[in-house]
């Protein structure tokens, strides 16, 4: 998950300097587009092994923290940016730069969530 909001951040980074803000080229919106949404899906799937890694009775907090983490940063932002965008205070690339901080974030909050290995009962037998 931390790498996914680290490429999603770096994606919209990177996007701010190519974009040209008088005539945007579309394959690099459509790129960043879909980079964004793999990205969006690998989180998703990347939970799927959260029981394997975090303790039982910490799950619950993890999912409700991890999947708040994600969605701020990636609904506050172009939210916020996209309201710039329409009274004309920002051009596309602060946009983007914008929506990268909010990943940024994101990747920070993710950071201080606890995260502590499921140790495997055989291996405790052992």
């Amino acid at each position: 998950m931390i790498w996914t909001d680290t490429i999603s951040a770096l994606m919209c980074l990177s996007g701010s300097f190519y974009v040209n803000n008088e005539q945007p080229q579309i394959c690099l919106l459509i790129i960043i587009t879909f980079v964004l949404n793999l990205m969006l899906a690998l989180n998703s799937a990347a939970k799927a092994i959260t029981p394997e890694v975090v303790i039982k009775i910490y799950l619950q907090k993890f999912n409700a923290i991890s999947n708040t983490f994600f969605n701020l940063a990636n609904m506050a932002a172009p939210l916020v940016g996209g309201a710039l965008l329409t009274i004309k205070n920002i051009d596309f690339s602060e946009f983007l730069l914008i929506n990268a901080l909010s990943y940024i974030v994101a990747l920070g909050m993710n950071f201080l969530i606890p995260y502590k290995k499921v140790q495997d009962e055989k291996n405790n037998a052992k």
